[in-house]
């Protein structure tokens, strides 16, 4: 019973932050809908949202996967290479709420999930369905329970592959806990794809040692070159930053987390060794014990006095290394926090996020964001500091920037583009995040579709009113910029 009474107290303390509600996603009618802006939440929410628009290349040219614009279906329109449209077609949602789209060049992949507001176990939460490239459906795989009450809750979905393994990154609202209330945390697991069964994940209640992230506002993953799962977090409490996570396994054997919770005791403490045969027995005044746990696990560690010189403390051999990418003020689970993480990707020597802040110092009196970059060498440890710029508005400006995103031109170059009123800005980076161009800009919009690089050209579409749009950027000559009806 003591043992219980000490982990509700702990995870009291781990879980006492703001509750939020979240709009549930609406599947509109594609006469109406429109996907412009869908990329920023600064100004809608404080919250990401899932991308329900995705432009993919294709052996033939290009296809188009929209998520909003029929209900329980998803619409597939395929273009030839100049973009005239050649067939369409609409493939059922397999459970009621989308999450994301991906393709690893060999398959496509569809997640999805539903709401299991009983906090059953049975209940299927998050599948994964594979498709081959003429979307005939191969095989699933699922997750269930996973203390799962809202799939993709007050946050987005992406995905990465390496080898045959899947990864996926999101969120979801949590069983309720000992305080009565449902949290929200980020969520991550791993599918071999050759099978599709899930072989890692990570739905629990933990610490940030282990990727535990709450409330995540948003996600975004990579794969680097090293094989490792690196992600970003929007934390508003635990940790309330911008957080860069980097997992220290290759994922490529089909996981991403090689350590597991410790519990250490001291030696005078009342347990029953057969009840728990994983919990060690030690010396916790012992200097040379807790130093070498700090090492190991990146985080201090902290006695808990229950009375009578009895010690407990629970720790991990933390399998991830973190650090903040661009801090937050104000206070901790406060759901407004000034900011928005746009994207992440990895150059030849760097991690770079882009994103929006106000001013910090001054948070709850500044309504004008500027773009904001950081970067940080991919051997960080925690003690690095990480390049953080602002790219500051034009004098007079009365707009404040959309949600960037960063497009990967090639291992050392980016094109980071946003929006400002009704014009679509961009300027070019290196490797270190570094601008090596003026802005440039020109009339257009975005949208939550993420810009791909196809045939020599920065590409995405947009929708309004059932007009799809799309838009292109020469990478050769960023000056020489076309939009088309499609």
């Amino acid at each position: 019973m003591k043992r219980k009474k000490i982990m509700s107290v702990l995870l009291a303390m781990v879980t006492a932050f703001i509750i939020f509600t979240v709009k549930p996603q609406t599947i509109v009618n594609a006469e109406n809908y429109s996907n412009i802006g869908k990329n920023n939440y600064w100004k809608f929410g404080y919250w990401a949202h899932t991308v329900t628009s995705y432009l993919e290349e294709t052996d033939s040219g290009y296809m188009i996967v929209d998520a909003m614009s029929v209900r329980d279906k998803i619409l597939i329109k395929n273009y030839n290479i100049n973009y005239k449209l050649i067939s369409e077609k609409k493939i059922n949602l397999e459970l009621p709420v989308f999450g994301a789209f991906y393709s690893d060049g060999k398959n496509y992949y569809i997640l999805s999930g539903q709401n299991n507001p009983d906090e059953k176990d049975s209940v299927e939460v998050f599948r994964v369905t594979k498709y081959d490239k003429n979307w005939n459906r191969i095989s699933a795989a699922s997750l269930y329970g996973e203390k799962t009450t809202k799939p993709f809750f007050g946050g987005s979905a992406k995905m990465a592959h390496c080898g045959n393994y899947l990864i996926v990154k999101t969120c979801h609202e949590m069983y309720r806990s000992s305080d009565g209330k449902n949290h929200q945390a980020g969520v991550v697991f791993e599918i071999n794809t050759n099978d599709m069964t899930v072989t890692d994940k990570f739905t629990d209640v933990n610490s940030l040692g282990i990727g535990y992230v709450s409330h995540s506002m948003n996600q975004l993953l990579i794969v680097d070159e090293e094989n490792r799962l690196a992600s970003v977090d929007h934390g508003d409490a635990y940790p309330r930053t911008i957080c860069l996570i980097r997992y220290d396994a290759n994922v490529d054997d089909g996981t991403f987390s090689n350590g597991m919770p410790q519990t250490y005791v001291s030696e005078n403490y009342p347990y029953s060794p057969e009840e728990h045969p994983d919990w060690i027995v030690v010396d916790l005044d012992n200097e040379e014990f807790v130093k070498s746990i700090e090492e190991m696990t990146f985080q201090s560690v902290k006695h808990t006095n229950y009375g009578n010189g009895i010690f407990i403390t629970e720790t991990v051999i933390s399998p991830t290394t973190n650090i903040s990418m661009a801090p937050i003020s104000g206070q901790i689970g406060d759901n407004y926090t000034g900011i928005t993480v746009g994207d992440f990707d990895c150059s030849d020597s760097s991690y770079i996020v882009v994103g929006t802040t106000v001013d910090q110092d001054n948070l709850y009196d500044s309504d004008m964001a500027t773009i904001f970059i950081s970067s940080v060498e991919k051997d960080f440890t925690v003690k690095s500091t990480p390049t953080l710029t602002t790219l500051l508005n034009p004098n007079n400006c009365p707009y404040s920037p959309t949600n960037p995103f960063l497009v990967k031109i090639d291992n050392n170059n980016f094109m980071m583009i946003w929006s400002l009123g009704e014009y679509v800005c961009y300027i070019m980076l290196d490797g270190k995040g570094e601008a090596t161009t003026m802005v440039n800009y020109f009339k257009g919009s975005l949208s939550d579709c993420k810009p791909i690089v196809s045939r020599r050209s920065v590409q995405w579409y947009t929708r309004d009113n059932g007009t799809f749009k799309l838009y292109r950027i020469n990478t050769n000559n960023v000056n020489i910029r076309t939009v088309m009806v499609i």
